[in-house]
């Protein structure tokens, strides 16, 4: 939730609250994949080395096979 500065809160719909996405888009490199059957695979995943973590991906059945 975002608002402006000077926002008081009130119910119901105003311009002072706002609902913000915040995301970053990176490319990045798969180090590896973990699998369990009928469930998104999770890739691990590295920045320039640097291992960054673990992240499911919600390709289709096909795509998911090619991982």
């Amino acid at each position: 939730m975002s608002k402006r500065l000077a926002g008081v809160y009130r119910s119901g719909s105003t311009m002072l609250w706002r609902k913000i996405k915040c995301y970053v888009e990176k490319e990045i490199d798969i180090i590896g994949v973990q699998r369990e059957a009928d469930k998104p695979a999770m890739v691990l995943i590295a920045d320039n080395g640097h291992y960054l973590g673990g992240a499911f991906v919600t390709f289709k059945a096909d795509k998911r096979q090619v991982l």
